[in-house]
């Protein structure tokens, strides 16, 4: 269901290509020769890909054309092979009437999408002053909101998959699922590696790295995140976190500014300083903020039902959950 503006591709590559238009003039020996050891070529790669199974197309070295008719019929076999050769090809061709079906009824969905969701949406201002309108095939951090919108989305959320490898188990669901129980549990902590102060424009609630840890009395080491003199690694209680983050921050709500905090976002991922080491730094610094809100014996019984329930939503049959017990990520007691 993937279109390839194959047409429009081959014009850019290929002299004999250039345009759906006839060439007035036809081409000239030179181009007719190149075109002919172009084709030949492609015929060597497919018949190499699937032996046995040669195309049907005419004989060009024989053939008795007028120019402009001529160079129609080598454009025609330049973009025959173009499309024989791509991935899809033995697919196509070998579609059942079902799934002819469905793949009608995907890309009229697609055309609907790109009318009602991206064309309706209103266009991005970007450098200058400049308006982009928004299309499916942008950023996936840039479409997020519009995607979720889409029959194309709906789709692929009921379509069965095969299975779900890799994952990264406490990062399956919305942050807020662990954020929500984290403020119901009494002996949860909050720390951060900067104090929460407003100074320059508050710099330090943008640069800070947060970290949550469920622990009894004795491990407790009290500070005042939004004190100038709290150290690096004071707990506080989390309950009380929330309850005064709104007389030194004003921006955002406490529960606001922590999803905000475990979330990437689209200007952060592609801003022209950013690179994969830079990226990278951002993901372990929020693999480690979730880490805590994690490693409790309540939220992991709660969050793992959760994600099975997920998982059922989504009509995935089969999941390669890692839970993940190394001496550093140990699972505690609520209390």
């Amino acid at each position: 269901t993937y279109d390839k503006p194959t047409t429009q591709r081959s014009a850019q590559h290929h002299p004999m290509a250039e345009s759906k238009q006839p060439c007035l003039e036809g081409p000239d020996q030179g181009e007719k020769a190149a075109a002919q050891s172009l084709i030949g070529a492609y015929d060597a790669d497919i018949a190499a890909r699937s032996p046995g199974n040669p195309l049907s197309a005419v004989n060009l070295s024989t053939a008795s054309l007028s120019s402009i008719e001529e160079y129609d019929e080598l454009r025609k076999e330049v973009l025959f092979r173009e499309r024989a050769l791509d991935f899809d090809y033995s697919c196509q061709q070998e579609a059942t009437s079902r799934e002819q079906l469905a793949d009608a009824i995907i890309r009229r969905l697609k055309a609907q999408d790109d009318a009602n969701v991206y064309g309706k949406a209103p266009p991005r201002t970007g450098y200058g002053g400049q308006l982009h309108p928004r299309f499916a095939g942008d950023h996936f951090l840039s479409n997020r909101e519009l995607i979720d919108r889409t029959e194309l989305f709906k789709v692929a959320q009921r379509m069965p998959k095969g299975s779900h490898l890799h994952i990264h188990f406490n990062a399956c669901l919305q942050p807020d699922v662990l954020l929500g129980i984290a403020k119901g549990m009494d002996r949860m902590f909050i720390m951060s590696n900067l104090p929460l102060v407003p100074d320059n424009g508050y710099e330090n609630f943008d640069r800070c790295e947060i970290q949550f840890q469920i622990m009894n009395p004795e491990r407790e080491c009290p500070g005042d995140l939004f004190s100038a003199t709290y150290t690096p690694g004071q707990t506080m209680r989390f309950q009380e976190f929330r309850d005064r983050f709104g007389q030194y921050y004003n921006k955002a709500t406490a529960d606001g500014w922590l999803l905000d905090k475990l979330m990437f976002h689209e200007e952060e991922v592609h801003n022209h300083l950013q690179t994969a080491s830079g990226a990278w730094e951002k993901f372990n610094g929020r693999t480690r903020m979730m880490k805590g809100l994690f490693n409790y014996e309540t939220a992991y019984k709660v969050y793992t039902r959760r994600l099975l329930e997920n998982l059922l939503e989504d009509n995935i049959i089969y999941a390669e959950i890692r839970p993940n017990f190394m001496m550093s990520n140990q699972l505690w007691k609520d209390d």
